[in-house]
């Protein structure tokens, strides 16, 4: 016995793949962060995309068979705006804000009018009837910062330009190296063939440069003193004992917290405090102000 089996013809509209096979695919971006969180918002809802139409974008509403219920969104302002075609949806006609629609976008709400900038969920908030954790705030966009141009000369550029300074007629030269292994060679060997430099005494690798010049019997490195340079054991002497017989005792200014003081307002002591103090002759001989010359 023989079974039949009969195919009889449906048209496509009636098995509704018709519309399935034409529905247009959803374009991978919208070409703008908040309308692709707009149209995150509209497939979360079941929403199916039409066409774009300049800058709007159409969609279907849910499980509609009628092609004039639909809904657009659009940018403008740096916000979306949506609006439906019909008046029996949630969605009013007049083009309104996506965000006081739906507050799931993700979007930055912005109000067009100055007037209701204050809204009332940040007025409650600055009352302390809310947490401020109910404000929606985009996330930080970083940025890396350009690094700022540096121009590295070579090495053997470098040590001849140092090389013409060391063997010039320069009195007093200051020098601001690196420190590390292999940073101060330069400067040592300078001071090994007969150079003169001065080391400040306020840091600790002045102190330690120092300290290796002087086991190696190098005798052309010279300390620079500061005004308040051993003050703290002279300063409790009285003032006429210590102007009787100035810098016995190693200190090198007898009036330097005045001094020190004018300096830091933008004064120049060596013309306004110096020339009247009692003991500026021999302060030139061999007090703080002798020290220019003796370098």
């Amino acid at each position: 016995m023989r079974s039949v089996i009969r195919f009889t013809p449906v048209r496509l509209e009636e098995t509704g793949l018709q519309s399935i096979l034409a529905h247009p695919v959803v374009p991978a971006s919208l070409c703008s962060h908040n309308l692709d969180l707009a149209k995150q918002a509209l497939i979360k809802r079941g929403f199916s995309y039409i066409k774009q139409e300049n800058s709007s974008y159409y969609w279907h509403l849910p499980d509609s068979v009628d092609d004039d219920r639909q809904v657009s969104i659009s940018e403008r302002d740096g916000t979306v705006w949506i609006h439906a075609s019909t008046s029996d949806l949630e969605i009013p006609m007049e083009a309104a804000l996506i965000t006081e629609i739906w507050d799931d976008t993700g979007i930055l709400s912005q109000t067009p009018d100055a007037d209701s900038f204050f809204s009332d969920m940040l007025l409650a908030v600055r009352a302390g009837k809310l947490s401020p954790l109910v404000i929606k705030r985009p996330s930080p966009v970083l940025q890396k910062s350009k690094d700022p141009k540096k121009d590295y000369a070579p090495f053997e550029n470098s040590a001849v330009q140092i090389q013409r300074v060391f063997e010039g007629r320069a009195r007093v030269l200051a020098l601001i190296a690196e420190k590390g292994s292999g940073k101060s060679y330069g400067v040592e060997r300078y001071v090994r063939n007969g150079g003169a430099i001065s080391l400040s005494a306020k840091t600790w690798a002045a102190e330690a440069a120092a300290q290796r010049f002087e086991k190696r019997d190098v005798p052309s490195v010279v300390r620079y003193r500061g005004r308040e340079y051993l003050w703290e054991q002279v300063k409790d002497l009285p003032v006429d004992a210590r102007m009787a017989n100035p810098f016995q005792h190693g200190n090198v200014c007898e009036d330097p917290e005045r001094c020190d003081t004018l300096a830091q307002k933008g004064g120049n002591p060596s013309e306004s405090i110096c020339p009247e103090c009692p003991v500026y002759t021999e302060c030139q001989q061999r007090g703080y102000l002798s020290q220019p010359g003796a370098l």
